[in-house]
């Protein structure tokens, strides 16, 4: 059997390929967002292949699922399509405020937030002066999924590398009180934010 770099170019990326199981791109990521160590960081690893060597690199990086990927929170994002789960923040106003401050927060476009940050932001001020500071400092940022049915602790939902969320049914919002009220409270949000010429967020309501 030839070494690896013996092997023809097609075949290797045909292993690289395999080893880093890169169709499961196929779908945006979730990032859980957390202080970890005095720095914000996602709970998704780096493949320890990414180290092995410059093709292996090259490889990852260049698949049609990773062109928009960048380096941030630690580990490698595409802020086009990632979303990123905020835990851990609803008691905590100056933790909520470093992470708004923090490097690459500026780039997220989709946040997402179980509905007791969502609609009790820790910040001071109104409703639509703490939706207004949100926009001026994440500039990017264009939706908001608000989670349900999500009571586990934050160590176990760091763990859940492979959290997706689903989207309520019409039937699943109307047959819930909290859930009619985050509505609620995010049209009027909107509405707030309209009457400011300010960029309305595209919301989803959603559980695990």
């Amino acid at each position: 059997f030839p070494q690896f770099s013996e092997l023809p170019a097609e075949l290797r990326i045909q292993i690289w390929e395999l080893a880093f199981d890169l169709d499961r791109f196929s779908q945006a990521a979730v990032h859980c967002i957390d202080e970890r160590g005095g720095r914000f960081i996602s709970n998704q690893p780096i493949s320890s292949l990414l180290h092995t060597c410059h093709e292996a690199r090259k490889i990852y990086l260049g698949h049609r699922f990773r062109k928009g990927v960048e380096f941030a929170f630690g580990t490698y994002i595409d802020f086009n399509v990632d979303t990123f789960y905020l835990i851990n923040y609803e008691r905590d106003e100056e933790k909520f405020d470093r992470f708004l401050e923090s490097p690459s927060a500026y780039k997220i476009q989709n946040l997402a937030m179980r509905k007791s940050l969502a609609c009790n932001i820790p910040m001071e001020g109104h409703m639509s002066e703490k939706q207004w500071e949100m926009k001026n400092l994440l500039n990017s940022w264009v939706e908001l999924a608000v989670v349900f049915n999500d009571d586990r602790g934050s160590e176990e939902a760091w763990e859940d590398i492979g959290m997706r969320f689903q989207d309520l049914s019409a039937r699943e919002k109307r047959k819930h009180a909290e859930i009619s009220y985050a509505r609620a409270y995010m049209k009027s949000l909107n509405s707030m934010m309209a009457r400011c010429d300010t960029l309305e967020t595209n919301y989803r309501f959603v559980r695990l």
